[in-house]
């Protein structure tokens, strides 16, 4: 079988035997153009994906296609995760299938158009978490206050949620999170004694570091569990004279300050908000 970009090793007639939900899915994983994909549907039906440009090797097991197929409908990559958590699929080695995904984003994206229904369902959604004051706050929750304990298993010593810089390869995740709030600091020219408002301020990384070298810090956030974290590391530096901390959207903010510093948080904002944001 031919698809618009690759090649399938399954003859006619086995595929036409497949279950509607399994030739649709197969049908959307055969339009990756670079590498090759070894497709697993059962025991006893396996076949190779193969794109017309060479790419990386992996391998795919589908336990429930059918599960796997509605939420790549409804909930598009997001789904594919949550399909993993679920055991939807499974993989040897899930960090080449990722890569091989990844390098294919584009091929497959043009493919995904989701059912008008699902569309119309994906926009009432996006409606009800617009990030008013009010939303903005039930957000925040929803995804900042799952615990801090939580985000101190994956995160740098640093707790620092956005990306790093790294100035080399060689450097550390912490090393290269730190060289970002360096970078920074040199980008605002910012000098000791300066009033820095940081939004959405985190777990207090940067503020503690600007802090450390002589700038005053008030850093803002909607996460109770973020403040409560910031507020002991400050205290534990010995730098509560020079950081500020607040559980604050930053439309309530009233101050005047020297630099503003927001960190990844832009993308996060809302179209409908970036006037008040940049204000």
């Amino acid at each position: 079988m031919s698809s618009q970009t690759g090649s399938l090793s399954l003859d006619l007639p086995a595929l036409a035997r497949l279950p509607w939900h399994q030739r649709r899915l197969v049908d959307r994983l055969a339009r990756l153009r670079r590498g090759h994909l070894r497709l697993t549907l059962g025991p006893d039906l396996a076949f190779k994906l193969q794109g017309s440009d060479p790419g990386p090797d992996a391998q795919m097991l589908i336990r429930r296609p059918g599960a796997l197929l509605r939420r790549l409908m409804w909930r598009g990559d997001l789904g594919f995760a949550e399909a993993f958590i679920a055991g939807d699929w499974d993989s040897e080695d899930p960090a080449a299938l990722l890569e091989l995904f990844a390098l294919n984003i584009d091929a497959f994206r043009e493919s995904s158009a989701r059912h008008r229904l699902a569309q119309a369902r994906l926009g009432l959604q996006h409606r009800l978490r617009r990030n008013s004051r009010r939303g903005s706050r039930r957000n925040i929750a929803a995804h900042y206050d799952l615990g801090n304990d939580f985000y101190a298993q994956w995160l740098d010593p640093s707790m620092t949620y956005s990306s790093a810089l790294f100035a080399d390869p060689g450097q550390s995740l912490a090393q290269a999170q730190q060289h970002k709030y360096q970078r920074m600091l040199s980008m605002l020219d910012a000098r000791p004694g300066d009033r820095i408002l940081e939004i959405g301020c985190g777990w207090g990384g940067f503020a503690e570091y600007a802090a450390r070298r002589g700038m005053h810090v008030v850093g803002i956030t909607l996460s109770r569990e973020q403040l409560a974290y910031a507020h002991a590391r400050i205290a534990r530096a010995g730098l509560s004279d020079l950081v500020e901390l607040r559980l604050c959207d930053y439309r309530d903010f009233a101050g005047s300050v020297d630099h503003v510093v927001s960190i990844e948080m832009f993308e996060a904002v809302g179209q409908e908000y970036w006037e008040d944001y940049f204000d």
